[in-house]
C-alpha cells in the first residue's frame, strides 16, 4: 500500500495535474517557474502555447502555497515573489489575459490577483505569429 501524498501532492492530483507535476510537487513548480524566469530574462523563445502552461504553473504555485508546510511556506513565499519580481522585470504592461477575456472571467482571474495572466514576455508579444488578444 502507497503512502498518501502530502497536501500539496494531493491538490495537484485532484485538480487533474500530470503524473510528473504531482510527483515533483510545490518544489518542481518553483523550479518550473524560476527557468521560466530566466528565459523571459534570456529574450523568451517559445510559443503562446508554451508560456500559457508556464503561467498555468505560476497558478499552481499560488493555489498549492497555502498547503505548503507551515514551518517552510514563509520561505516558499519569498523565493516566489523574488523570481515573481526577477520576470516581472521582462515582462510588459498589463494587457488581456493570455488565454483570453472569457477563460479570466470564467476562472475570476483579474490582472491584480494573478497578474501572470496578464503580463506578456517582449519578445513574444513582439515576434508571435499568433498575434496575442487584443490588448496585450
Amino acid at each position: 500500500m502507497s503512502a498518501p501524498l502530502d497536501p500539496v501532492r494531493e491538490h495537484l492530483r485532484l485538480r487533474g495535474c500530470a503524473a510528473h507535476v504531482v510527483e515533483r510537487g510545490l518544489e518542481g513548480l518553483i523550479a518550473a517557474w524560476a527557468m521560466t524566469a530566466d528565459e523571459v530574462a534570456g529574450g523568451y523563445r517559445f510559443g503562446l502555447d508554451d508560456y500559457r502552461n508556464d503561467v498555468d504553473a505560476r497558478q499552481l504555485i499560488e493555489e498549492v502555497l497555502v498547503h505548503a508546510p507551515d514551518e517552510a511556506r514563509e520561505a516558499l513565499r519569498a523565493a516566489v515573489e523574488l523570481l515573481d519580481e526577477r520576470i516581472g522585470a521582462w515582462l510588459g504592461p498589463p494587457g488581456a489575459c493570455v488565454w483570453g477575456e472569457a477563460i479570466a472571467r470564467a476562472q475570476a482571474w483579474t490582472p491584480e490577483r494573478n497578474w501572470w495572466y496578464f503580463r506578456w514576455p517582449r519578445e513574444l508579444a513582439a515576434s508571435e505569429q499568433e498575434a496575442p488578444p487584443e490588448g496585450a
